[in-house]
């Protein structure tokens, strides 16, 4: 490490990188601010990283090999990672996966856009270069060579904004395409092989859901561990998140169709993979065992599930946020992240999940906890415009389902009461994985779940969304 860049120092510590302050040997890597970048290729370590802006003049003097990156929206936290060198990555990257609401940010994507002015990129935004004696991919992308990714072109990387249990994906590009072909997810933490498996299982009761399913989901290639560092690769979902879409400056006609396309979805797949009301015995008892006791502080009744009358059971993707729909236009899109799925659950859970989250985005509301709580009280009163859409749907699809009227309030608490508790899991989790990082905090299906139990017209006994006159679709 050279120059004062404690941050790097803490993070290559959590990733198991040994930092030593006077090594007596070339060192496998050097960090420096980008001041020091003759001083650190001198040392002759077999890869440089350096932070900044400059000229890497003096890494090529001794390096072969020498890679500039963009990094969005800052190196402390990174979303996005692109090479600089990489002309289709860059489009596609900033043009799906960069939010653009500020002036700033919209100059800097049309920059990456436009080979003539990306020249001009490394002055505006954070860049980290690169060089190593070595040429070749990243050794996680030459590596799954081994599940059928080859003939590899370009590449991009995107992170979660979580904390380090949230995985990392490279974004590959065949050689000469302009769209992805493969998603490699990697863990960020060493052995952390949980979510792999549910993508596993996950995707598995994908490829068995029928074709309304499969249209609509990745298809799992292979899985591979490097390092100690489990990954796996999936067909690439084409286009951005849809959270983009809804925050972005596309028309809100465009919106509430990308919101309706998805809504619609649901439907389908509860039509075409419907089973008999016995089949969820198990997932009955499985709320009634261990999700409701964990409520029974918050007055929720132990035979909550119980209330629900025979409903048919359905394939729930079961984290349908519009985090985890990619779309490549308001009307095509691909659901990701398959591994909280099951084959049979109880319905409308995936409509209202997307729904809640999608009219937050789309109202412009998802700024900040307390107008997130707001907005979402309202809606389920039926007091935003937006509640309108929410009901709609609702109503549909308890009419195509005959859901009994009485179900509904207790299927979409035992709904909010289920995802209230991933923040509880996964606060344990991170704890285990990844001592001292505080970064799992309360997560919104947990809010929403203790705003959904404080009364005020919600709960058991919700009923706003018959009262609410709709108008037919």
């Amino acid at each position: 490490m050279l120059g004062s860049l404690e941050g790097w120092r803490q993070g290559l510590g959590e990733a198991g990188v040994q930092v030593r302050e006077h090594a007596d040997r070339v060192p496998d890597l050097v960090v420096s601010p980008a001041a020091d970048a003759a001083r650190a290729a001198a040392r002759g370590a077999p890869m440089v990283l350096v932070e900044g802006r400059g000229n890497p003049r003096a890494l090529r003097s001794r390096y072969p090999v020498v890679g500039r990156f963009l990094v969005v929206p800052e190196v402390a936290a990174p979303a996005l990672i692109v090479p600089l060198g990489y002309d289709r990555a860059l489009r596609y990257a900033t043009g799906n996966w960069s939010l653009a609401q500020s002036l700033r940010r919209r100059v800097r994507n049309r920059l990456a856009r436009s080979g003539p002015l990306r020249r001009a990129l490394p002055m505006l935004r954070p860049i980290v270069t690169t060089a190593s004696l070595d040429p070749g991919l990243p050794f996680l992308v030459d590596a799954a060579r081994a599940v059928g990714v080859d003939g590899v072109g370009e590449w991009f990387i995107t992170f979660g904004s979580a904390d380090a249990l949230t995985r990392g994906v490279f974004h590959v590009f065949p050689s000469g395409a302009h769209d992805p072909g493969w998603a490699l997810k990697f863990a960020r933490v060493r052995g952390y092989a949980d979510p792999f498996d549910r993508d596993a299982r996950g995707l598995a009761v994908a490829a068995e859901g029928g074709d309304v399913v499969r249209a609509r989901a990745p298809r799992l290639l292979g899985r591979f561990d490097v390092a100690g560092l489990p990954a796996s690769v999936e067909t690439a979902a084409v286009g951005g998140r849809l959270t983009h879409l809804l925050l972005g400056r596309a028309p809100r006609a465009d919106k509430e169709r990308a919101i309706d396309t998805v809504a619609g979805w649901t439907l389908d797949v509860a039509r075409s993979t419907r089973r008999a009301a016995d089949e969820l015995a198990q997932e009955r008892r499985r709320l009634a065992e261990h999700v409701l006791p964990l409520w029974r502080d918050h007055g929720v009744p132990l035979d909550l599930a119980d209330r629900v009358a025979d409903v048919p059971g359905v394939l729930q993707h079961n984290d349908l946020g519009s985090w985890n729909i990619v779309a490549r236009s308001p009307t095509d899109f691909t659901a990701v992240d398959w591994e909280s799925a099951r084959s049979v659950g109880l319905p409308l859970w995936d409509l209202v999940y997307f729904l809640v989250d999608a009219l937050t985005h789309l109202d412009g509301a998802s700024i900040g906890e307390e107008a997130r709580d707001e907005h979402n009280r309202r809606l389920f009163r039926g007091e935003l415009p937006s509640s309108a859409l929410l009901f709609k749907w609702l109503r549909r699809t308890v009419d195509a389902l005959a859901i009994p009227a009485g179900s509904v309030a207790p299927i979409v608490t035992l709904c909010w009461l289920h995802h209230g508790l991933s923040g509880r899991a996964r606060r344990t989790t991170a704890a285990f994985h990844t001592p001292g990082d505080t970064a799992a905090q309360m997560a919104d299906a947990e809010r929403i779940a203790r705003l959904w139990l404080r009364g005020d017209g919600l709960g058991p006994d919700w009923s706003a969304w018959q009262r609410a006159r709709v108008v037919a679709l």
